[in-house]
């Protein structure tokens, strides 16, 4: 009877800290809540082709994704071709003790890049 009575203790703390609204303050001094929303990959189980468990998905909380490429190009494009790139470089950004940002340069940037024009004289314009 104890075990119940404390593992529904620690559900209830569980559940009131986890899907409570979050408090936050405007900036003319108001208190808003924010109800949480549901992440439906957050904590799944993923696996692989033949359905072999990988593991589970975690999200990460406030880490923006960038990629590098061209100007003009899509964004969702050059993202899916950076990750499906081999010779992909991964840049991570740190802010403090915490992951802040992810950047996907493609080999196709870096070629880009190594071959593109540096620099153009006065006299050549």
């Amino acid at each position: 009877m104890m075990q119940k009575t404390i593992g529904m203790y620690i559900a209830n703390k569980i559940k009131d800290e986890v899907f409570s609204p979050q408090r936050v303050e405007t900036e003319d001094g108001e208190v808003e809540y924010i109800e949480p929303t549901h992440d439906p990959l957050d904590g799944e189980l993923i696996r692989d082709n033949q359905g072999r468990v990988l593991g589970r998905a975690y999200r990460v909380p406030d880490v923006v994704v960038y990629v590098v490429s061209g100007n003009n190009a899509d964004p969702d494009a050059e993202l899916e071709r950076a990750l499906n790139d081999p010779q992909a470089e991964t840049i991570i950004h740190w802010e403090g003790d915490r992951v802040a940002a992810l950047v996907y340069v493609s080999e196709q940037a870096r070629s880009n890049a190594a071959t593109g024009v540096r620099g153009v004289r006065a006299d050549d314009v």
